[in-house]
């Protein structure tokens, strides 16, 4: 709900992303630094998750933005976070979405989770460091989504 607090990724997402050694994310507004944070601290959960000799292929499927000067950027981030993110044992592949609105985590443990609003449910703080919210999600104030969870596994007979 608007305004709520006790949210945070792990207890959305951790429980099926777990186990997945390749995880996609449908979301064409990784964009904004804020976005970019947001991709960052779902990334954090799932290399904290996993075994540190296991390797985990995260595959973002977004679009660059159409002024160059934001697109640079961008770029630039979206490079980054792929750098950071290989010093965790995290394989970032980054892809142009092949349209729509929708947004969605896959796993190939057969998890499909719907986000209404993408990764970008938290409200804006403006606490600066000394915000909690700054160090936990849970902390922060989110804004209305929802989010679906389907079980696609093919029941073998």
């Amino acid at each position: 709900m608007e305004n709520q607090r006790g949210v945070s990724y792990e207890a959305l997402f951790l429980p099926y992303l777990r186990g997945a050694a390749e995880i996609e994310l449908h979301d064409p507004y990784i964009r904004m630094s804020h976005q970019g944070r947001n991709l960052v601290e779902l990334l954090a959960l799932i290399a904290s998750a996993k075994d540190p000799a296991d390797e985990v292929t995260f595959k973002l499927y977004t679009t660059l933005d159409d002024d160059p000067n934001y697109q640079q950027k961008q770029l630039q981030m979206l490079s980054q976070i792929r750098q950071e993110a290989a010093q965790q044992g995290l394989k970032v592949e980054i892809a142009k979405d092949p349209g729509g609105h929708d947004r969605w985590l896959r796993t190939d443990t057969g998890w499909r989770i719907n986000l209404g609003r993408g990764l970008d449910i938290f409200q804006k703080s403006d606490g600066g460091w000394f915000d909690l919210g700054t160090s936990r999600q849970e902390f922060r104030q989110v804004r209305a989504f929802g989010v679906t969870y389907i079980n696609e596994r093919k029941e073998v007979q």
